[in-house]
Order: structure tokens, then C-alpha cells, then sequence
């Protein structure tokens, strides 16, 4: 992931003591974005990591919204949100900053006029 990326990611889950960064997954749908060379953040249950290899539920008539605990989908979601909202704060800085930089080197220009 770029810096800036990380370094929101980081503060999120800093933040949501119920959100745990894992170890990289290189399967599943987000690698697809991953080989074009997009940044991509997979999103995951540590129970479905952990068993990944032996359990029996995923894509099976069983694998329905019976199973599914929605404290921990709301859990999940309002920290996507906090990092959508990192995301956007950081680009706010950068975009602020290059503007400042933008005025400073104009004003500079309109002094030499």
C-alpha cells in the first residue's frame, strides 16, 4: 500500500480495538486490483483466515445470513468508514498543502511583475 494509505489504515485500526491487521492474503477478489497495481485492502474474519484450508462453509447452501454476525459486520463497517474518512482528511492536507504551494509561487511571480 502507498505510505499514505498505511499510515491511515494504521490509525484506523489503532482506533477499533475489534479490527486486527493480518497477515497479507494474496487471494480473493482484491488481488485482481492488486495485479494492476491498484491498492487494495483485503477484509476478512480471522475465523475464515484461520480455516481457510479445512472448513466447509464458504460458498455452500450453509454459507447464508443465518451465520453472519452483524455486530461484527457493523463493527467492520464503521471502521471502513473511519478509513475512508483518514483517506479523505489526508487527501484535504495534501490538496491544501499544493494549493498553499500553488498561491506562494504565484504571489512570488506577481511581486516580479
Amino acid at each position: 500500500l502507498p505510505d499514505s494509505i498505511s499510515a491511515a489504515l494504521h490509525e484506523v485500526i489503532g482506533n477499533n480495538p475489534c479490527l486486527v491487521e493480518g497477515q497479507p492474503w494474496y487471494q480473493g477478489d482484491h488481488s485482481l486490483f492488486l495485479q494492476q497495481g491498484r491498492p487494495a485492502i483485503a477484509v476478512s474474519s480471522q475465523w475464515f483466515i484461520e480455516n481457510m484450508e479445512t472448513q466447509q462453509l464458504t460458498h455452500t447452501p450453509e454459507d447464508n445470513l443465518n451465520v453472519v454476525d452483524y455486530g461484527r459486520i457493523t463493527e467492520c463497517t464503521i471502521g471502513i468508514a473511519g478509513l475512508i474518512e483518514e483517506l479523505f482528511r489526508y487527501k484535504e492536507t495534501v490538496l491544501n498543502f499544493y494549493k498553499q504551494a500553488f498561491l506562494f509561487i504565484l504571489s512570488l511571480f506577481s511581486s516580479m511583475l
